[in-house]
């Protein structure tokens, strides 16, 4: 007899409960290594080998970070950046600097925005 929906029959496995098989293979995949390990003499690995087992294993013990997207302004108003040039002891150059800040504003004539091209350079 199909499944159909709204079957008040059972409520299934509680949330958060293992699946058994999933507990099982696990269990058996866990004897299996540590027993493979017990048997690894690291000491015989040379540098490669060492480095290559180190970063295998990472995968499992730290956590991979994940990437973060953040917008500063919108494409309707985009935010601004200010640059201000100042010498090693402070003193404000922008003055002196204007040329070059003129050049580094027309660099991109189809700008989105920093907040988007550092985007795109960051996440690629």
């Amino acid at each position: 007899m199909p499944f159909t929906k709204g079957n008040q029959l059972s409520n299934g496995r509680p949330k958060g409960t293992p699946n058994k098989i999933t507990s099982e293979i696990r269990d058996k995949i866990s004897v299996i290594l540590q027993g493979t390990l017990d048997t690894i003499d690291i000491s015989t690995f040379n540098k490669a080998e060492k480095i290559k087992l180190i970063q295998v294993l990472c995968q499992y013990i730290v956590p991979k970070l994940q990437s973060s997207d953040y917008q500063i302004g919108t494409p309707d108003v985009p935010s601004s950046v200010h640059i201000k040039f100042v010498d090693s002891t402070g003193k404000d150059i922008t003055e002196m600097k204007s040329e070059e800040i003129k050049t580094l504003s027309m660099l991109d004539t189809d700008d989105l925005g920093l907040a988007q091209d550092l985007n795109s350079i960051i996440d690629g």
